[in-house]
C-alpha cells in the first residue's frame, strides 16, 4: 500500500513566502522607504521617486495594497495611503520566528566548518 504524502508547507510558509515576495523588488522597497520617511498619509497625490513613472508607483501601490502593506484608497477619484505598519510588524515577526528556526542548532551543524554537499 502506497503512503500518502503530507505537503511540506503549511498556511504559516504560505503567509511568509507571500509578503516577501511583495517586498522581493528593489523599486518597491525604496517606495515602502519613501512612504515610511514622509510619515503620515498621503493624499491625493502619488509619491514621486526618482527614476520611478507616476504609473509604476501607483502599480507598486496597488500592489502593496493587495498584501495589506498600505491602507487607504487608490480610487481615480480619491487618494489616500499610507504604511499597515501592523501588516510590517506582522512580516518582521514572521522572518524573525523563521530565522529563528533555521539558525537555532547552526552552530551544531557545522562546527568544522565544513561546506555541506
Amino acid at each position: 500500500m502506497k503512503e500518502e504524502s503530507r505537503p511540506i508547507t503549511n498556511n504559516r510558509h504560505t503567509e511568509l513566502a507571500r509578503l516577501c515576495g511583495s517586498i522581493s523588488n528593489s523599486s518597491r522597497i525604496a517606495l515602502l522607504e519613501k512612504l515610511a520617511c514622509d510619515g503620515s498619509c498621503i493624499k491625493d497625490d502619488f509619491i514621486e521617486l526618482e527614476g520611478m513613472s507616476k504609473f509604476t508607483v501607483g502599480m507598486n501601490l496597488k500592489y502593496f495594497k493587495k498584501f495589506e502593506l498600505i491602507n487607504g484608497n487608490l480610487s481615480a477619484k480619491k487618494l489616500s495611503y499610507c504604511l499597515n505598519y501592523k501588516k510590517l510588524d506582522e512580516l518582521k515577526k514572521m522572518f524573525d520566528e523563521f530565522y529563528e528556526r533555521i539558525n537555532k542548532d547552526r552552530g551544531n551543524i557545522n562546527s568544522n566548518n565544513r561546506i555541506c554537499k
